[in-house]
């Protein structure tokens, strides 16, 4: 299941199978009780391609809490695959790259869009 964890590699089927596994044994992120895992929806996201260094669009999955729901908290949630760093289209991988090539200053921005 390895392969979910790059961009380059990613297919929302093989992440949807390691989620419904995932959650036959762990607490519900939004109840924080074991159920099963039930997909409300798919969305499209925007993660940069680190060879071409254009947005290419990932579909990932909308999970929904029926406890949650009932209890009248947020009940659905989008569910990002590990590379996808919340509400930024660079992956981790790359961000991690910037990281290591500018280890101790200032991120230079103009550089960093280059890598």
């Amino acid at each position: 299941m390895l392969e979910t964890y790059q961009a380059s590699t990613y297919t929302t089927t093989h992440f949807i199978s390691f989620l419904r596994v995932y959650y036959e044994k762990n607490e519900c992120s939004l109840c924080s009780k074991v159920h099963r895992l039930y997909i409300h929806g798919y969305v499209g996201r925007l993660v940069r391609d680190s060879s071409t260094y254009d947005n290419v669009e990932i579909v990932i999955c909308v999970i929904m809490c029926r406890n949650a729901k009932s209890d009248g908290r947020q009940y659905t949630k989008r569910m990002l695959p590990p590379f996808v760093i919340p509400e930024c289209n660079i992956s981790l991988e790359n961000d991690l790259r910037m990281l290591t090539v500018m280890p101790n200053g200032p991120i230079d921005y103009d550089f960093a869009s280059e890598l």
